[in-house]
């Protein structure tokens, strides 16, 4: 689409609805592409950025430690694909130059994450 083409992310779409998440609206700001999605009881976005960074410049410019110095992220693995889950539920991951974010009214489940993630 001429929206993918502009924002320089792919177009192709996963089909989530094999995991319990349906299509629930996309839009395009300058450089992102905003996909919304939905299961019976929660709305997600998931935020696709065009990105020079790697997961660990991203992850350095988006998080914060505590007073005793732990950070507000855990990691997780997926297929080798590092992704950081935030202490506010939201999920972060870069590959292939796209900057990925999701969020939502809670976070996903680890089986949810991972489909989205292989399927970015």
């Amino acid at each position: 689409s001429a929206a993918g083409m502009r924002v320089g992310v792919s177009t192709v779409a996963p089909d989530f609805q094999k995991i319990g998440l349906s299509y629930n609206g996309v839009a395009t700001e300058e450089d992102k592409r905003i996909i919304g999605l939905k299961d019976s009881t929660y709305t997600y976005q998931l935020t696709q950025e065009k990105t020079n960074w790697s997961g660990d410049s991203m992850i350095q410019s988006v998080s914060s430690t505590d007073a005793s110095g732990t950070p507000n992220y855990t990691v997780v693995e997926v297929n080798g694909q590092k992704v950081y889950r935030l202490g506010n539920g939201s999920d972060m991951w870069v590959k292939d130059g796209v900057w990925y974010s999701l969020s939502g009214n809670r976070s996903v489940s680890p089986d949810k994450l991972k489909a989205i993630v292989q399927n970015s």
